[in-house]
């Protein structure tokens, strides 16, 4: 089990959670300073690949299960506000009030969706990837398309919201303004219920479908149930300001297979709590506790299919061994949604999960791409994404072959009409000059009146 740690510092901090006898502790993994300002979010895929976005308008990419820099994606403008994985794709969000949308493993801007008249604050995803829902500081939630690539509803909050989350089943969505929840259905688009805490909420999450749980000011994680509308159980964490909250579902060898609570406070403080779930009321345990000597920003927590020991087979590792290619991102034109662009973007890809959102390959030739995808020769993911490639420039250079030739064809066959013609007069005026040739003029005269009496 990773915990990831974004801070004021500029530092992004790796932790790993170990177990030692029957207790766990956390220890140290890396540590990246590559961001020149604030790291303002982290976000880690399923295959362990980590992005963190900072107020220096940069999102460094770093592999988890190899402990490897992969480089960085350039393209915002402005600060990157909010970062979310979904399947092979990330999306990140902007000061720039700009939504991108890239390719995970090539690293491409697929798009890059305006449509947000100030920064944008945070981006979530449907589970079935179809749709995402944006919230900014012009006060307006977005909900994208993701099929077509364009802003399908415009919806006018009245206030600045800070965080917007789908529900697990996506039948409803979350929108947290300050330390007001409100809880809207999908099918009426109308607000069902309304929670409000004490202080400023800064972090939310999702237990399931029915319970939820959220923590800020005051540095109390409350957990709410949404089918009851009452508020189950209070975890009191001693800390001022809850920074982070992640809850996951990693499997600790020497313990009960909960659900574990991460929190992380403002002044640097990481928690891990055992879930107890029940019916009608919810216990948490305190695990272990790491004070970092940092001011958080942010958090996310990683799981690996293995157990939190050291000890790993060579096949898990094998099971475990994802593709990693360090390709400076294809940055291409932005599209603004308010034009009547009609254009769809499907991915053709060997996953049949990504076909709701999609690369529009342009014709430019993405040599250095293919070139840096060979990097890792041991990697069969990676020589398949080669092949890959590399079929397709193979066939854009055929196509483009055969107009050529069907073009000179055409010349060729223009020309040789030309030199027959020509040929065809020269040969009709020798006629005539041998014809003319030794003829008195007087005989020619009498033959042009004859010709002319015949017509």
């Amino acid at each position: 089990m990773d915990v990831i740690l974004g801070t004021y510092d500029e530092v992004l901090l790796g932790f790993r959670v170990v177990e030692i006898g029957k207790g766990l502790q956390i220890e140290a993994s890396f540590t990246d300073n590559s961001h020149t300002g604030s790291i303002r979010c982290v976000s880690i895929s399923k295959n362990g690949i980590l992005a963190s976005g900072s107020t220096d308008e940069t999102i460094r990419l770093f592999n988890l299960k190899k402990q490897k820099e992969l480089g960085s994606l350039i393209h915002h403008d402005g600060s990157v506000t909010s970062l979310d994985f979904h399947k092979n794709f990330l999306f990140s969000t902007s000061e720039d009030k700009t939504l991108c949308i890239w390719k995970t493993f090539t690293w491409e801007c697929l798009r890059t969706l305006k449509g947000h008249k100030a920064a944008i604050n945070y981006v979530n995803i449907h589970p079935s990837g179809k749709l995402a829902l944006t919230v900014g500081r012009d006060k307006a939630l977005h909900t994208w398309n993701l099929i077509t690539g364009r802003s399908a509803f415009i919806t006018n909050l009245h206030k600045i919201a800070d965080i917007v989350k789908w529900s697990p089943d996506g039948e409803s969505y979350v929108i947290v303004v300050q330390n007001k929840i409100d809880i809207y259905s999908v099918e009426t688009a109308e607000v069902t219920q309304t929670i409000e805490a004490e202080g400023r909420i800064n972090c939310f999450e999702f237990l399931n479908n029915t319970i939820c749980s959220y923590g800020g000011e005051g540095g109390n994680v409350v957990f709410y149930d949404l089918s009851t509308s009452k508020q189950l159980h209070v975890c009191e964490t001693g800390t001022v300001r809850i920074k982070g909250l992640c809850i996951s579902c990693c499997k600790l060898r020497n313990h009960d297979t909960h659900p574990i609570l991460t929190i992380a406070s403002s002044e640097g403080i990481v928690k891990l709590y055992t879930l107890k779930v029940n019916k009608d009321e919810i216990n948490t345990e305190l695990l272990v506790e790491h004070n970092t000597g940092f001011r958080v920003t942010c958090l996310a927590v990683y799981c690996s299919k293995v157990d939190l020991s050291n000890k790993q087979t060579s096949e898990q590792e094998n099971a475990e061994q994802k593709v990693d290619i360090e390709i400076e991102p294809v940055v291409k034109d932005s599209i603004n949604v308010s034009d009547n662009d009609e254009e769809s973007f499907n991915d053709n890809n060997d996953d049949n999960d990504d076909d709701n959102i999609s690369n529009d390959n342009n014709d430019d030739d993405d040599d250095d791409n293919s070139n840096d995808n060979n990097n890792d020769d041991d990697d069969d993911e990676i020589k398949n994404v080669s092949k890959e490639k590399s079929v397709v420039i193979s066939t854009d250079t055929e196509s483009k072959g055969k107009k050529r030739k069907k073009r000179n064809r055409k010349r060729r066959s223009d020309q040789s009409l030309d030199t027959s013609k020509n040929d065809k007069t020269s040969t009709v005026e020798r006629d005539i000059k041998k014809e003319t040739d030794g003829v008195s003029p007087s005989k020619k005269r009498k033959r042009k009146k004859r010709s002319g009496t015949k017509n």
